[in-house]
């Protein structure tokens, strides 16, 4: 069994955190949901921070491109039409 190592906050993972992910530790108190009303990921503040943050989104598209072989690729690359698909999609 693979040895947990600690990550920069002192915890135990079994991955480290991508390097892309370290602007995320500046993120400023944000709302992910407001109190008395049902929850809407499309209103949270913390959602809408992320996805303004250009290494999110490029840690993103990696993750879902199979770039780091531990994970499944989601989506593949058709270099003749230069377009990219979710793997299950169907014309």
């Amino acid at each position: 069994m693979e040895d947990k190592q600690l990550n920069s906050s002192g915890n135990k993972a079994w991955i480290n955190t991508s390097s892309k992910l370290e602007c995320v530790k500046k993120m400023p108190e944000l709302k992910h949901s407001v109190k008395g009303e049902p929850f809407d990921i499309k209103n949270s503040e913390v959602v809408k921070w992320l996805l303004e943050q250009p290494e999110v989104l490029s840690y993103l598209v990696e993750l879902v491109n199979g770039h780091d072989k531990r994970r499944e690729k989601l989506i593949t690359y058709n270099p003749e039409r230069g377009t990219w698909k979710g793997i299950d999609y169907e014309n």
